[in-house]
């Protein structure tokens, strides 16, 4: 077993794995899954290792006035992946806004930011 320090780094905490174990288990890939059991315990599960989980709901929203809104309504009908597309690039002024969408909507997460796309999961 090994110990680490749980680290925050603005609204996110990290936890560094063990070197061996990336040796090991993540060649090919830089992906984990994880899973957090009921009793608190969490689970790095190398990609290859466990059957991927199947995506449900999908949806792409384009950039508008009321994207929050769009993102919440998508959020509570289920979807599992939200892709925010832009024909430009997605305004630095709307980052903050996400940050705190996010913050209010549990296990809502950014899983890909690129700058005419950001991907939610949840």
């Amino acid at each position: 077993m090994f110990a680490r320090n749980v680290v925050k780094i603005g609204n996110s905490y990290y936890v560094s794995i063990p070197k061996k174990w990336v040796e090991s288990f993540l060649k090919e890939s830089k992906t984990v899954f994880i899973n957090i059991l009921s009793n608190g315990v969490i689970e790095l599960h190398p990609i290859g290792h466990v059957k991927e989980k199947k995506v449900g709901k999908c949806i792409k929203i384009d950039f508008c006035e009321g994207i929050t809104r769009h993102i919440l309504g998508a959020y509570l009908n289920g979807y599992d992946l939200i892709e925010i597309l832009h024909h430009d690039n997605i305004p630095d002024s709307f980052l903050p806004v996400l940050e705190d969408l996010l913050r209010r909507l549990i296990g809502l997460e950014v899983v890909e930011e690129e700058p005419r796309r950001i991907v939610l999961q949840c």
